[in-house]
């Protein structure tokens, strides 16, 4: 495994970022005018070399160093807007950390495999279209279940109160359409052989 093999999926996630952010940026004109791009985007990026350098190591997920896990946290969105004295912000850390375990158990497996992009390194990992799905897919059941938690009672952001709607219907586009550009990228053109 190289060096290149990881920054195949730091690329593929900040392509992936940044046309989420694209979209959300036309869709909603707030974002572009009050939005933090650069921030959102370290972020992001941050989030990605550290689940790819956990993965690298072949990393037991159930072993990850605590300092590890703090640094990701740290670079989350969620996490950093989310109102820590809240009942249920345990469940959104955990949700997070849970998070961070699925990315890690994919990329202990696909970060072994060659390729020239991040699609590649998958099909080379997983003989069947269904597998990778199942185990893929997974970060965004958690994900969903995070904008859940925070539509459940939007108290667990800290945010102004007037704009928590509008920042919900932002976060759950953004899931969705990233969700919708990685399955095309990833699957869209799949076929099992």
């Amino acid at each position: 495994m190289s060096k290149d093999t990881k920054l195949l999926y730091i690329s593929f996630v900040m392509n992936l970022a940044e046309e989420v952010q694209n979209f959300l940026e036309e869709k909603f004109p707030v974002v572009s005018k009050f939005g933090r791009k650069e921030e959102i985007m370290e972020g992001v990026k941050k989030q990605a070399e550290i689940a790819a350098d956990l993965g690298e190591k072949n990393t037991d997920t159930s072993c990850i160093p605590s300092n590890e896990i703090t640094k990701y946290l740290n670079a989350s969105g969620m996490y950093n807007r989310s109102n820590k004295d809240h009942k249920n912000f345990k469940l959104l850390e955990d949700s997070l950390v849970e998070e961070l375990h699925a990315k890690v158990n994919v990329l202990c497996k696909v970060l072994k495999a060659g390729g020239c992009n991040y699609f590649e390194l998958v099909r080379k990992t997983f003989s069947h279209r269904d597998n990778a799905k199942n185990l893929l897919l997974k970060e965004y059941v958690i994900r969903k279940k995070q904008i859940q938690l925070i539509k459940e009672d939007s108290k667990l952001f800290s945010i102004p109160f007037f704009a928590r709607e509008m920042v919900l219907e932002i976060i759950e586009a953004a899931f969705l359409k990233e969700k919708e550009l990685f399955e095309k990228k990833i699957f869209e053109s799949w076929k099992d052989t």
